[in-house]
Order: structure tokens, then sequence, then C-alpha cells
């Protein structure tokens, strides 16, 4: 009975232990979303956004056309799992939040979204 307590708690604080580092593990993978993000915009448009380190972070994948430009194309992402980072900006009533999109598993920059 003693070594099944035993046992039992050794499990419970493992378990704890692991689940603690991935959610450590989590935020820095956000952090470094964020930050390869904003470090792609264009000096004039990081000057509107009100706070880089808040911006949302979704993971998604469109079922229909959509359309991102970056330095050299348009880029359809159909199909394709990308992480999406909105920035909210001083412009977005006019213009909306700057949006860019990286690839899921090399965290690259593939473009950003058409603004108004």
């Amino acid at each position: 009975m003693k070594k099944l307590l035993t046992s039992i708690i050794l499990i419970l604080i493992f378990s704890t232990f692991f689940i603690g580092c991935s959610d450590k593990s989590s935020i820095l993978e956000k952090d470094n979303i964020r930050e390869a993000a904003y470090n792609w915009i264009d000096d004039n448009i990081k000057y509107t956004i009100i706070d880089w380190q808040t911006s949302k972070i979704e993971n998604i994948t469109f079922d229909k056309e959509h359309l991102i430009i970056n330095e050299r194309e348009t880029l359809d992402i159909i199909n394709t799992e990308v992480f999406r980072v909105t920035f909210t900006t001083k412009d977005d009533d006019l213009l909306g939040p700057v949006i860019v999109y990286l690839d899921t598993d090399t965290f690259e920059v593939l473009g950003m979204d058409f603004r108004e």
C-alpha cells in the first residue's frame, strides 16, 4: 500500500512538471511567432502598431482563396496551415489591423493581408 501511494505521488509530481514545461514552451513559441511577424513589418507600419507584444495569434487554414502579399509576390494560402498574427494599430478604423501570416513549421513569414 505504501509503495502504491508513493508511486501515485511520484506520477502526479512528474505529470505536473511536464505540463508546466509545455506551457512555458508554448509561451516562448508565441513570443517567437509575434517577434518574427513584427520584425518583418515595414518601419512605417510598425510606427502605427499599438502594442505588438499583445498581438493575437491564431492557427488557421483557409478553405477558400485567400490572397496575401509579400515583397516578391501575391500568394494564395488556400489549404495551407498558417499562424495568423493580428496587430492592432492606430489606423484600424481607417485601414483595418495589420495581419501577418507565418508558416507553422518554420515560423517563416509568408506575407500579410491587403489593407483598405
